[in-house]
C-alpha cells in the first residue's frame, strides 16, 4: 500500500479492518476463509458496528 502511495491513515484503517476481520473468525488466516466470512464479516459491520451498508456494496461486484 505504501508503494501505490495510500495515505498512513488509509493504511492504518485497512490494517485495523482487516484485524478485526481475523479476530472474527477465531484467528484464522484469511486465505483459508472463503465467501461467507466475507459477506457475514460485512453484516456484522452493518448490523453491529453501525458501519453504511454502502460500503459493503462497492465490495460486490
Amino acid at each position: 500500500m505504501y508503494s501505490k502511495r495510500y495515505a498512513k491513515s488509509t493504511v492504518e484503517a485497512y490494517l485495523f479492518w482487516i484485524a478485526a476481520y481475523i479476530r472474527l473468525n477465531n484467528m484464522q488466516h484469511p486465505s483459508s476463509l472463503g465467501d461467507t466470512q466475507v459477506e457475514l464479516y460485512l453484516n456484522h459491520l452493518v448490523n453491529s458496528q453501525n458501519v453504511a451498508q454502502g460500503t459493503q456494496d462497492k465490495h460486490r461486484r
